[in-house]
């Protein structure tokens, strides 16, 4: 897999010397001097029989997609020391300066040829010289960028007490690391917290038995592997096309033209808040592109901060971007952002959006989702800010959850609130495709594992659209809405769950008949269908004809601030059943549903019910 590595600093390219004690992880004859040897003998084998090969593929490399026939990163070897590891270019000309730093399967900036040779592994081939100039072996732990070597625990460092390795034990255990990173709602993420700490254990157990027969054996599994991609037919990716989107949903993706947002957007500041989280870094992506005088990216994670800084290192006009670390609570911290920023705009994504985990934190979720934004909404207006757009939810509208009435609440602040400057707009979201946590990457992730589809309930549905359809909408909502409005998308009808497991399956080229879907019930604070709009809201619509407006009756700013006063009474008391009260006084309308029993529903699929806490979609 390509890393696209960013700008570093000098400190981050000093990874520097491992430490002493780990530089002798195994000693002995062939640790020393047999496998050099070996790797020398191999190295000009390999070379010479596979001459006319790798002479074939790169005139073919350079016919087919002109510039570079190689590919040259600078990569960490051994005890820390730099190098520059040779690929065949598998990407069109000029991919680093489009993309991410993670290649994942399905990426469209691999050439047709590039997906040959990433899937024989032929393109790792030139490494062979590396290997001959004893920059690297042939099995060993797999080289890292130097951004990520930096970050190494003083453990890990031990696996730069070898040479990097073309194959390794990590790069058996990873064969398939793409097609893991395309099914993940944020690869980067994905790679960085699970991928890269367990290929470094595998590589320190690897290291901690090495030998010439664990050497050959991983060649000859390395092989294996090899051969079985060659027999079976290519996999499609995990990561879903447009046309695989337009199947799911069951409509055409909504394009809206974005001239009116690029208008505003142009030559003005703009602050994204849960700019690390999945609508956030689209919105980020997007406006970046409407040519801002300053995009400022705010989350409170610092390590989602560092990847979106990564990720959008490449982008054009990127220079604009300003990343920071912050609460949105945090009156001081957010009155230095606007300060220092001039902020005229703000698109609101923060929220805690975990439905389960929130039926039981109750005062964290008030706390972050109302008087954050409570305390958010005065900074913005005291700062001069011209307008406000808040990401809401379909879980807002008659909610059964705590999250959801933490919504509700928040388009009524925004309803209610008398205009003083500043424009007020509310979205109101279905449910994303593809978003961290959402259906699409778990059941994804249980097709690629081979495990039973865990589905709620045979009777959930939930309206979708794609990132960029919800990312479209905010735009546009924040062009044409009006202060105090809901702007809602058209999103068609709602899709049931085990229908579009059924169409993943179909996609994916997984056998329907082999593959169980079970039925685990349904969470706290879950209903079976989400709705859109109240009945008692009238449904307009707007300039644009694919997003309409839901208006209703709204509390007074008076009403409404003594209903807050009272909720946070209860916040600070800590009593969530004096919560629920209180969120019911201003949300009427949020009741906590009996949850349905689940039963067989005439489907062909096994449902045993199952209680999976984290592998589960609704």
């Amino acid at each position: 897999m390509h890393r696209h590595e960013p700008a570093l600093s000098e400190a981050e390219r000093g990874v520097g010397t491992p430490d002493p004690a780990q530089l002798e992880i195994k000693k002995g004859f062939y640790a020393r001097w047999g496998k050099r040897v070996l790797d020398i003998v191999l190295a000009i084998f390999g070379l010479v029989f596979l001459a006319p090969i790798l002479i074939l593929i790169a005139c073919v490399v350079k016919l087919t997609s002109g510039g570079p026939i190689l590919f040259r990163q600078v990569r960490v070897g051994r005890r820390g020391v730099p190098f520059k590891i040779a690929k065949f270019r598998t990407m069109s000309v000029g991919a680093e300066a489009r993309g991410f730093g993670i290649t994942v399967g399905g990426d469209a900036r691999i050439t047709t040829l590039g997906r040959f040779l990433r899937r024989y592994k032929l393109d790792e081939l030139p490494q062979l010289w590396n290997v001959l100039v004893g920059e690297m072996s042939l099995v060993g732990p797999r080289p890292e960028v130097p951004v990520y070597v930096a970050r190494y625990s003083q453990r890990q460092r031990g696996v730069l007490a070898h040479r990097p390795g073309i194959t390794g034990t990590d790069a058996v255990a990873y064969r398939d690391e793409e097609e893991l990173l395309a099914a993940a709602p944020d690869a980067a993420r994905r790679y960085e917290d699970v991928i890269l700490p367990d290929k470094l254990g595998l590589s320190l157990e690897y290291l901690e038995k090495l030998s010439v027969r664990k050497d050959l054996e991983t060649i000859i599994e390395t092989l294996k592997s090899v051969i079985r991609a060659a027999k079976r037919p290519p996999r499609s990716s995990n990561a879903l096309p447009a046309g695989d989107f337009v199947e799911l949903l069951g409509r055409e993706l909504v394009e809206i033209d974005l001239k009116g947002a690029r208008r505003l957007t142009e030559d003005r500041s703009i602050l994204v808040t849960g700019a690390a989280g999945s609508i956030g870094s689209e919105l980020c992506r997007q406006i970046v592109r409407l040519n801002p005088k300053r995009l400022v990216c705010l989350d409170h994670h610092a390590g989602g901060i560092e990847r979106l800084q990564r990720m959008m290192a490449g982008l054009p006009r990127s220079d604009c971007a300003r990343f920071l670390v912050a609460d949105v609570g945090d009156r001081r911290a957010m009155r230095g952002c606007f300060n220092k920023n001039n902020i005229d705009f703000i698109f609101h994504a923060a929220a805690h959006k975990h439905l389960p985990a929130l039926e039981s934190r109750v005062a964290e979720a008030v706390r972050n989702n109302v008087f954050a934004l409570d305390a958010l909404l005065q900074t913005a207006e005291e700062g001069g800010c011209r307008a406000f757009v808040l990401i809401s939810s379909d879980k807002a509208v008659n909610p059964s959850s705590v999250m959801g009435a933490t919504k509700r609440i928040g388009e009524l602040m925004l309803a209610a609130r008398p205009q003083r400057g500043m424009r007020c707009v509310a979205v109101r979201f279905g449910n994303v495709l593809g978003s961290s946590g959402s259906v699409v990457p778990i059941l994804q992730e249980q097709l690629r594992r081979g495990l039973p589809l865990t589905i709620t309930h045979p009777e959930s549905k939930r309206f979708f659209m794609t990132s960029g359809e919800a990312v479209s909408l905010a735009l546009e909502a924040f062009a044409i809405g009006a202060h105090g409005e809901i702007l809602v998308l058209e999103m068609g009808a709602p899709v049931k769950i085990v229908d579009l497991a059924r169409k993943m399956i179909r996609l994916g080229n997984h056998d329907l008949r082999a593959t169980s879907i079970c039925f685990t019930g349904l969470r706290a604070g879950e209903k079976l269908e989400e709705e859109l709009f109240y009945p008692q809201e009238v449904v307009e619509r707007t300039a644009c004809e694919k997003i309409f407006c839901a208006k209703g009756e709204r509390p007074s700013w008076t009403e409404l601030r003594r209903g807050l006063e009272r909720l946070r009474g209860c916040v600070d008391a800590g009593d969530s059943a004096h919560l629920r009260a209180a969120l019911r006084e201003i949300v009427p309308e949020y009741v906590v549903p009996l949850l349905p029993s689940v039963e067989p529903s005439g489907h062909d699929e096994p449902v045993p019910v199952l209680h999976a806490a984290h592998d589960e979609a609704s």
